[in-house]
Protein backbone atom coordinates (compact mmCIF):
# COMPACT_ATOMS: atom_id res chain seq x y z
CA UNK A 1 0.00 0.00 0.00
CA UNK A 2 1.68 3.79 -1.03
CA UNK A 3 0.88 5.47 2.16
CA UNK A 4 1.51 8.67 0.03
CA UNK A 5 -1.83 8.66 -1.39
CA UNK A 6 -3.18 9.08 1.84
CA UNK A 7 -5.56 12.11 2.54
CA UNK A 8 -7.77 11.08 5.57
CA UNK A 9 -7.09 8.37 8.37
CA UNK A 10 -9.01 7.55 11.14
CA UNK A 11 -7.95 5.41 13.89
CA UNK A 12 -10.32 3.29 16.54
CA UNK A 13 -8.05 3.12 19.64
CA UNK A 14 -6.26 6.29 19.13
CA UNK A 15 -5.18 6.74 22.75
CA UNK A 16 -3.09 4.08 22.78
CA UNK A 17 0.09 4.59 22.74
CA UNK A 18 1.39 3.25 19.63
CA UNK A 19 -2.18 4.44 17.76
CA UNK A 20 -1.42 8.10 19.06
CA UNK A 21 2.32 7.96 17.56
CA UNK A 22 0.75 6.86 14.11
CA UNK A 23 -2.08 9.88 14.28
CA UNK A 24 0.28 11.89 14.57
CA UNK A 25 2.84 10.69 11.82
CA UNK A 26 -0.28 11.09 8.95
CA UNK A 27 -0.77 14.39 10.53
CA UNK A 28 2.35 15.82 9.96
CA UNK A 29 1.86 14.62 6.04
CA UNK A 30 -1.28 17.06 6.17
CA UNK A 31 -3.51 14.03 6.25
CA UNK A 32 -7.08 14.69 8.52
CA UNK A 33 -7.34 12.79 10.90
CA UNK A 34 -9.56 11.74 13.33
CA UNK A 35 -10.55 8.55 15.36
CA UNK A 36 -11.89 7.17 18.79
CA UNK A 37 -11.15 6.45 22.09
CA UNK A 38 -13.00 5.32 25.21
CA UNK A 39 -11.25 7.68 27.82
CA UNK A 40 -9.44 10.75 27.71
CA UNK A 41 -5.93 10.27 28.74
CA UNK A 42 -2.67 12.35 28.09
CA UNK A 43 -2.17 10.53 24.81
CA UNK A 44 -5.78 11.87 23.55
CA UNK A 45 -4.32 15.54 24.85
CA UNK A 46 -1.10 15.58 22.77
CA UNK A 47 -3.81 14.67 19.93
CA UNK A 48 -6.56 17.14 20.30
CA UNK A 49 -3.56 19.60 21.55
CA UNK A 50 -2.33 19.16 17.80
CA UNK A 51 -6.21 19.51 16.25
CA UNK A 52 -6.82 16.12 15.68
CA UNK A 53 -10.31 15.32 16.74
CA UNK A 54 -10.96 12.45 19.14
CA UNK A 55 -13.94 11.06 19.89
CA UNK A 56 -14.88 9.41 23.08
CA UNK A 57 -18.33 7.64 22.52
CA UNK A 58 -18.84 4.73 19.29
CA UNK A 59 -20.75 5.97 16.26
CA UNK A 60 -19.88 5.04 12.88
CA UNK A 61 -21.29 8.82 11.85
CA UNK A 62 -17.44 9.92 13.10
CA UNK A 63 -15.78 8.24 10.57
CA UNK A 64 -15.73 10.18 7.22
CA UNK A 65 -17.41 8.99 3.93
CA UNK A 66 -13.84 9.64 2.28
CA UNK A 67 -11.84 8.22 4.67
CA UNK A 68 -8.55 6.59 2.61
CA UNK A 69 -7.61 4.37 5.71
CA UNK A 70 -8.76 3.29 9.15
CA UNK A 71 -6.64 2.01 11.32
CA UNK A 72 -7.53 -0.31 14.44
CA UNK A 73 -5.47 -1.52 17.61
CA UNK A 74 -5.89 -5.05 18.46
CA UNK A 75 -6.58 -4.41 21.75
CA UNK A 76 -10.04 -3.05 20.37
CA UNK A 77 -13.15 -5.81 21.14
CA UNK A 78 -14.03 -7.06 17.88
CA UNK A 79 -17.69 -5.79 19.23
CA UNK A 80 -16.60 -2.46 18.65
CA UNK A 81 -19.56 -0.22 16.65
CA UNK A 82 -16.86 1.41 14.49
CA UNK A 83 -14.49 -1.11 13.98
CA UNK A 84 -17.47 -3.69 12.84
CA UNK A 85 -19.12 -1.03 10.23
CA UNK A 86 -15.24 -0.37 8.82
CA UNK A 87 -14.44 -3.82 7.93
CA UNK A 88 -17.94 -4.13 6.04
CA UNK A 89 -17.59 -0.64 4.02
CA UNK A 90 -14.16 1.07 4.08
CA UNK A 91 -11.76 -0.91 1.55
CA UNK A 92 -8.71 -0.20 3.05
CA UNK A 93 -9.01 -1.05 7.21
CA UNK A 94 -5.74 -2.28 8.92
CA UNK A 95 -4.08 -3.11 12.36
CA UNK A 96 -1.70 -0.50 13.56
CA UNK A 97 1.31 -3.00 13.04
CA UNK A 98 0.20 -3.44 8.85
CA UNK A 99 0.86 0.24 8.90
CA UNK A 100 4.04 -0.36 11.27
CA UNK A 101 5.29 -2.63 8.72
CA UNK A 102 4.42 -0.28 5.39
CA UNK A 103 6.17 2.86 7.51
CA UNK A 104 9.34 0.57 8.85
CA UNK A 105 10.08 -1.53 5.28
CA UNK A 106 11.02 2.18 3.41
CA UNK A 107 13.74 2.89 6.12
CA UNK A 108 16.46 1.45 7.80
CA UNK A 109 14.82 -0.67 10.49
CA UNK A 110 15.58 -1.53 14.44
CA UNK A 111 13.26 -3.46 16.43
CA UNK A 112 13.33 -3.37 19.78
CA UNK A 113 11.20 -6.67 21.58
CA UNK A 114 11.20 -8.05 24.92
CA UNK A 115 8.54 -8.70 27.76
CA UNK A 116 10.49 -6.06 29.89
CA UNK A 117 12.18 -2.55 29.26
CA UNK A 118 11.38 -2.77 25.62
CA UNK A 119 9.60 1.28 25.88
CA UNK A 120 13.35 2.32 28.01
CA UNK A 121 15.42 0.57 25.69
CA UNK A 122 13.63 2.02 22.78
CA UNK A 123 13.51 5.73 24.18
CA UNK A 124 16.69 5.66 25.18
CA UNK A 125 18.83 5.04 21.64
CA UNK A 126 15.60 7.42 19.83
CA UNK A 127 17.43 9.87 22.35
CA UNK A 128 21.00 9.42 21.55
CA UNK A 129 20.19 9.21 17.89
CA UNK A 130 17.85 12.49 18.39
CA UNK A 131 20.29 14.56 20.79
CA UNK A 132 23.42 13.85 17.96
CA UNK A 133 21.20 15.01 15.02
CA UNK A 134 20.93 11.55 13.56
CA UNK A 135 17.45 11.67 11.56
CA UNK A 136 15.15 8.93 12.72
CA UNK A 137 11.42 7.93 12.90
CA UNK A 138 10.71 6.19 16.17
CA UNK A 139 7.84 5.01 17.40
CA UNK A 140 7.82 5.03 21.13
CA UNK A 141 5.98 2.39 23.58
CA UNK A 142 5.59 5.26 26.19
CA UNK A 143 5.80 8.96 26.58
CA UNK A 144 9.45 10.60 26.19
CA UNK A 145 9.45 13.05 28.88
CA UNK A 146 12.32 14.81 26.43
CA UNK A 147 10.03 14.97 23.85
CA UNK A 148 7.30 15.09 25.73
CA UNK A 149 5.61 13.02 23.14
CA UNK A 150 6.21 9.04 21.79
CA UNK A 151 7.28 9.60 18.21
CA UNK A 152 9.94 11.29 16.64
CA UNK A 153 9.44 12.53 13.07
CA UNK A 154 12.12 13.45 10.99
CA UNK A 155 11.08 13.71 7.89
CA UNK A 156 14.64 12.92 6.62
CA UNK A 157 15.23 9.88 7.88
CA UNK A 158 16.30 6.39 6.58
CA UNK A 159 16.21 4.88 10.04
CA UNK A 160 13.09 3.59 12.16
CA UNK A 161 13.60 2.65 16.00
CA UNK A 162 10.50 0.63 16.29
CA UNK A 163 9.25 -0.75 19.43
CA UNK A 164 8.22 -4.45 18.57
CA UNK A 165 5.25 -5.23 20.22
CA UNK A 166 4.69 -9.06 21.16
CA UNK A 167 1.45 -9.18 21.94
CA UNK A 168 -1.21 -10.46 19.19
CA UNK A 169 2.57 -11.18 17.82
CA UNK A 170 2.03 -8.03 15.80
CA UNK A 171 5.92 -7.58 15.86
CA UNK A 172 6.14 -10.63 13.39
CA UNK A 173 4.77 -8.30 10.78
CA UNK A 174 8.55 -6.27 10.95
CA UNK A 175 11.81 -6.87 8.71
CA UNK A 176 14.06 -5.88 11.04
CA UNK A 177 17.55 -4.63 9.84
CA UNK A 178 18.51 -5.27 13.44
CA UNK A 179 16.56 -7.12 16.08
CA UNK A 180 17.07 -6.42 20.09
CA UNK A 181 15.80 -9.01 22.22
CA UNK A 182 15.64 -7.79 26.32
CA UNK A 183 13.65 -10.38 27.94
CA UNK A 184 11.92 -13.45 27.02
CA UNK A 185 9.94 -14.41 30.06
CA UNK A 186 6.00 -15.68 30.06
CA UNK A 187 3.51 -13.13 29.39
CA UNK A 188 0.23 -12.48 26.89
CA UNK A 189 -0.92 -16.56 27.63
CA UNK A 190 -4.14 -15.19 26.51
CA UNK A 191 -2.24 -15.13 22.94
CA UNK A 192 0.16 -17.84 23.04
CA UNK A 193 -1.42 -20.39 25.46
CA UNK A 194 2.33 -21.28 26.76
CA UNK A 195 5.78 -20.19 27.51
CA UNK A 196 7.10 -22.40 24.46
CA UNK A 197 4.97 -20.95 21.96
CA UNK A 198 5.59 -17.45 23.12
CA UNK A 199 9.17 -18.15 22.44
CA UNK A 200 9.00 -19.47 19.20
CA UNK A 201 7.38 -16.19 17.83
CA UNK A 202 10.75 -14.46 19.74
CA UNK A 203 12.78 -16.62 17.52
CA UNK A 204 10.85 -16.43 14.57
CA UNK A 205 11.24 -12.73 15.13
CA UNK A 206 14.84 -11.62 15.81
CA UNK A 207 15.70 -14.66 12.90
CA UNK A 208 13.96 -11.70 10.59
CA UNK A 209 17.70 -10.15 11.05
CA UNK A 210 21.01 -11.62 9.73
CA UNK A 211 22.85 -13.57 12.50
CA UNK A 212 25.12 -10.03 12.85
CA UNK A 213 22.76 -7.64 13.63
CA UNK A 214 20.70 -9.66 16.61
CA UNK A 215 21.52 -8.37 19.78
CA UNK A 216 20.25 -10.15 23.16
CA UNK A 217 20.31 -9.95 26.82
CA UNK A 218 22.78 -12.40 27.88
CA UNK A 219 20.42 -13.74 30.60
CA UNK A 220 17.88 -15.08 28.26
CA UNK A 221 20.38 -15.85 25.14
CA UNK A 222 20.00 -19.80 25.73
CA UNK A 223 16.91 -19.13 23.60
CA UNK A 224 17.97 -17.32 20.62
CA UNK A 225 22.24 -17.94 20.94
CA UNK A 226 22.61 -14.80 19.62
CA UNK A 227 26.69 -13.83 19.17
CA UNK A 228 25.73 -10.05 20.43
CA UNK A 229 24.59 -10.16 23.81
CA UNK A 230 24.82 -7.65 26.41
CA UNK A 231 23.80 -7.10 30.08
CA UNK A 232 24.67 -8.26 33.57
CA UNK A 233 25.16 -12.11 32.93
CA UNK A 234 29.41 -13.35 33.16
CA UNK A 235 28.87 -14.67 29.06
CA UNK A 236 27.57 -11.34 27.88
CA UNK A 237 29.90 -9.65 25.06
CA UNK A 238 28.90 -6.02 26.56
CA UNK A 239 28.82 -7.02 30.50
CA UNK A 240 28.08 -3.92 32.89
CA UNK A 241 30.76 -4.64 35.29
CA UNK A 242 30.02 -2.30 38.28
CA UNK A 243 27.69 0.57 38.93
CA UNK A 244 27.24 3.15 41.96
CA UNK A 245 24.92 5.69 42.86
CA UNK A 246 26.59 9.46 43.52
CA UNK A 247 24.18 12.62 44.39
CA UNK A 248 21.53 10.13 42.47
CA UNK A 249 23.23 9.70 39.85
CA UNK A 250 24.56 6.38 38.45
CA UNK A 251 28.28 5.91 37.26
CA UNK A 252 28.54 2.90 35.23
CA UNK A 253 31.69 0.53 33.94
CA UNK A 254 30.82 -1.77 31.30
CA UNK A 255 33.17 -4.40 30.52
CA UNK A 256 33.71 -4.64 26.58
CA UNK A 257 35.74 -8.04 25.66
CA UNK A 258 37.77 -7.22 28.38
CA UNK A 259 37.97 -3.62 28.44
CA UNK A 260 36.70 -1.42 30.43
CA UNK A 261 34.18 1.60 29.33
CA UNK A 262 33.01 4.40 32.18
CA UNK A 263 30.24 6.46 32.35
CA UNK A 264 29.90 9.05 35.51
CA UNK A 265 26.80 10.76 36.37
CA UNK A 266 23.91 9.32 34.78
CA UNK A 267 20.44 10.06 35.78
CA UNK A 268 19.06 6.18 35.15
CA UNK A 269 18.20 4.58 38.89
CA UNK A 270 17.72 0.74 39.35
CA UNK A 271 19.76 -2.44 38.16
CA UNK A 272 17.26 -3.29 35.53
CA UNK A 273 17.50 0.47 33.83
CA UNK A 274 21.41 0.15 34.09
CA UNK A 275 20.36 -3.35 31.82
CA UNK A 276 18.19 -1.07 29.68
CA UNK A 277 21.46 1.36 28.91
CA UNK A 278 24.02 -1.39 28.58
CA UNK A 279 20.95 -2.71 25.61
CA UNK A 280 20.86 0.80 24.22
CA UNK A 281 24.48 1.23 24.37
CA UNK A 282 25.29 -1.87 22.50
CA UNK A 283 22.98 -0.86 19.85
CA UNK A 284 23.99 2.68 19.39
CA UNK A 285 28.02 1.08 19.18
CA UNK A 286 26.13 -1.30 16.52
CA UNK A 287 25.47 1.75 14.46
CA UNK A 288 28.85 3.36 15.27
CA UNK A 289 28.15 6.11 17.82
CA UNK A 290 30.62 7.11 19.81
CA UNK A 291 30.86 6.41 23.67
CA UNK A 292 31.60 10.53 23.84
CA UNK A 293 28.37 10.68 21.76
CA UNK A 294 26.49 7.96 23.91
CA UNK A 295 27.61 9.81 27.54
CA UNK A 296 26.65 12.96 26.49
CA UNK A 297 23.16 12.29 25.02
CA UNK A 298 22.52 10.30 28.26
CA UNK A 299 23.29 13.02 30.80
CA UNK A 300 20.56 15.16 29.25
CA UNK A 301 18.05 11.85 29.14
CA UNK A 302 14.89 12.90 31.33
CA UNK A 303 13.34 9.38 31.07
CA UNK A 304 9.74 8.12 30.50
CA UNK A 305 6.51 8.98 31.64
CA UNK A 306 5.54 6.22 34.15
CA UNK A 307 8.85 4.24 34.12
CA UNK A 308 9.97 4.67 37.65
CA UNK A 309 8.68 8.34 37.31
CA UNK A 310 9.73 10.38 40.77
CA UNK A 311 6.25 12.52 40.59
CA UNK A 312 7.10 14.16 44.07
CA UNK A 313 10.03 13.98 46.87
CA UNK A 314 11.43 16.11 49.58
CA UNK A 315 13.53 14.93 52.48
CA UNK A 316 10.07 13.47 54.43
CA UNK A 317 9.09 11.43 51.37
CA UNK A 318 8.99 10.46 47.95
CA UNK A 319 6.55 9.38 45.26
CA UNK A 320 7.00 7.39 42.48
CA UNK A 321 4.77 6.07 39.81
CA UNK A 322 5.57 2.90 37.57
CA UNK A 323 4.07 0.66 34.74
CA UNK A 324 5.17 -2.58 35.68
CA UNK A 325 2.12 -5.21 35.24
CA UNK A 326 3.94 -8.45 35.02
CA UNK A 327 5.62 -10.05 38.57
CA UNK A 328 8.98 -9.77 36.94
CA UNK A 329 9.03 -5.89 36.46
CA UNK A 330 7.18 -5.29 40.13
CA UNK A 331 10.02 -7.19 40.95
CA UNK A 332 12.66 -5.07 39.20
CA UNK A 333 10.54 -1.75 40.57
CA UNK A 334 10.96 -3.03 44.24
CA UNK A 335 15.00 -3.41 44.21
CA UNK A 336 15.07 -0.35 42.17
CA UNK A 337 13.31 1.16 45.34
CA UNK A 338 15.07 0.09 47.33
CA UNK A 339 18.57 0.68 45.45
CA UNK A 340 17.51 4.49 45.48
CA UNK A 341 15.69 4.96 48.94
CA UNK A 342 17.94 2.36 51.05
CA UNK A 343 15.86 1.34 54.36
CA UNK A 344 13.05 3.37 53.21
CA UNK A 345 9.26 2.29 54.24
CA UNK A 346 7.37 1.56 50.98
CA UNK A 347 3.75 1.44 50.72
CA UNK A 348 2.62 0.30 46.68
CA UNK A 349 -0.56 0.76 45.43
CA UNK A 350 -1.48 -1.82 42.85
CA UNK A 351 -3.77 -2.07 40.34
CA UNK A 352 -3.80 -5.34 38.28
CA UNK A 353 -3.83 -5.57 34.54
CA UNK A 354 -6.21 -8.06 32.56
CA UNK A 355 -8.37 -11.20 34.17
CA UNK A 356 -6.24 -13.49 32.11
CA UNK A 357 -2.75 -11.98 33.74
CA UNK A 358 -4.14 -12.21 37.12
CA UNK A 359 -4.73 -15.33 36.66
CA UNK A 360 -1.99 -16.74 34.98
CA UNK A 361 0.57 -14.90 37.21
CA UNK A 362 -1.64 -15.23 40.53
CA UNK A 363 0.79 -16.63 42.86
CA UNK A 364 3.76 -14.83 41.31
CA UNK A 365 2.04 -11.33 41.81
CA UNK A 366 1.75 -12.44 45.60
CA UNK A 367 4.45 -13.18 46.50
CA UNK A 368 5.85 -9.88 44.48
CA UNK A 369 3.79 -7.70 46.23
CA UNK A 370 4.29 -9.05 49.71
CA UNK A 371 7.74 -7.86 50.02
CA UNK A 372 6.69 -4.58 50.15
CA UNK A 373 5.92 -3.08 53.51
CA UNK A 374 2.27 -2.12 52.98
CA UNK A 375 0.43 -3.07 50.12
CA UNK A 376 -3.05 -2.00 48.45
CA UNK A 377 -4.77 -2.83 45.34
CA UNK A 378 -7.37 -1.97 42.99
CA UNK A 379 -9.64 -3.72 40.93
CA UNK A 380 -8.23 -5.12 37.90
CA UNK A 381 -8.39 -2.90 35.02
CA UNK A 382 -9.69 -5.36 32.32
CA UNK A 383 -9.14 -3.63 29.26
CA UNK A 384 -9.90 -5.60 26.45
CA UNK A 385 -11.48 -8.46 28.15
CA UNK A 386 -14.58 -9.71 30.04
CA UNK A 387 -14.38 -10.72 33.46
CA UNK A 388 -13.18 -14.94 34.39
CA UNK A 389 -14.89 -16.17 37.55
CA UNK A 390 -13.04 -16.57 40.46
CA UNK A 391 -10.12 -14.24 39.02
CA UNK A 392 -10.55 -10.93 41.54
CA UNK A 393 -8.28 -8.16 43.22
CA UNK A 394 -9.81 -9.70 46.62
CA UNK A 395 -8.36 -13.32 45.62
CA UNK A 396 -5.01 -11.63 44.51
CA UNK A 397 -5.06 -10.27 48.38
CA UNK A 398 -6.12 -12.88 50.09
CA UNK A 399 -2.91 -14.66 48.97
CA UNK A 400 -0.64 -11.80 50.18
CA UNK A 401 1.16 -12.11 53.22
CA UNK A 402 -0.22 -8.98 54.68
CA UNK A 403 -3.20 -7.46 55.68
CA UNK A 404 -4.17 -5.58 52.41
CA UNK A 405 -7.14 -4.55 51.11
CA UNK A 406 -9.17 -3.74 48.15
CA UNK A 407 -10.09 0.14 47.81
CA UNK A 408 -11.11 2.32 45.35
CA UNK A 409 -8.72 4.97 43.49
CA UNK A 410 -10.20 7.60 45.39
CA UNK A 411 -9.50 6.07 48.78
CA UNK A 412 -5.47 6.25 47.73
CA UNK A 413 -4.56 9.92 48.25
CA UNK A 414 -6.43 9.03 52.14
CA UNK A 415 -4.50 5.99 52.63
CA UNK A 416 -1.29 7.77 51.59
CA UNK A 417 -1.56 10.37 53.86
CA UNK A 418 -2.38 8.18 56.89
CA UNK A 419 0.97 6.14 56.52
CA UNK A 420 3.89 6.30 57.97
CA UNK A 421 5.55 5.17 55.32
CA UNK A 422 8.69 7.25 53.21
CA UNK A 423 8.05 5.92 50.23
CA UNK A 424 4.74 5.36 47.99
CA UNK A 425 4.53 4.09 44.54
CA UNK A 426 1.46 3.42 42.22
CA UNK A 427 2.19 0.25 39.84
CA UNK A 428 0.03 -0.93 36.70
CA UNK A 429 -0.36 -0.63 33.18
CA UNK A 430 -4.59 0.45 33.84
CA UNK A 431 -5.98 3.35 34.88
CA UNK A 432 -4.19 4.21 37.85
CA UNK A 433 -2.25 7.31 36.01
CA UNK A 434 -5.83 8.87 36.50
CA UNK A 435 -4.68 9.78 39.96
CA UNK A 436 -1.27 10.75 39.55
CA UNK A 437 -2.08 14.35 39.49
CA UNK A 438 -4.51 14.44 42.31
CA UNK A 439 -1.82 12.45 44.54
CA UNK A 440 0.82 14.73 43.89
CA UNK A 441 -1.31 17.91 44.06
CA UNK A 442 -2.49 16.34 47.88
CA UNK A 443 1.47 15.98 48.51
CA UNK A 444 1.97 19.11 47.52
CA UNK A 445 -0.64 20.71 49.72
CA UNK A 446 0.96 18.63 52.66
CA UNK A 447 4.76 19.22 52.52
CA UNK A 448 4.87 21.99 49.56
CA UNK A 449 5.93 21.83 46.62
CA UNK A 450 9.59 19.55 45.62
Amino acid sequence: MDLSYIKSVYLIGIGGIGMSALAQYFHNRGCRVAGYDRSPSITTKILTDKGIEVFFIESMAHIPSDVDLVIYTPAIPSTNIELSFAKKNIENVLKRSEVLQIISDEKFCIAIAGTHGKTTITSMISHIFNYNNIPVTAFIGGISKNLSNNLIDNEKAKIAIIEADEFDRSFLRLSPDIALVNAADADHLDVYNTHESMIAAYQEFINKAKKENRIVNADCNKYFNAEMTFGANESAKYRIESYYYENNLANIVLNIDGKQVNFNQLPIFGKHNIENFCAAYTLARKMNISDEQIENAMRTYEGVVRRFDIIFKNNDIAYIDDYAHHPAEIASLRNALAEVFPGKKVCAFFQPHLYSRTRDFMDELAAELSKFDEVYLLDIYPARELPIEGISSKVLADKISKNTKVIDKAEVTEKILASDANVFVTIGAGDIDQIINVIKEKLIDEYGKN
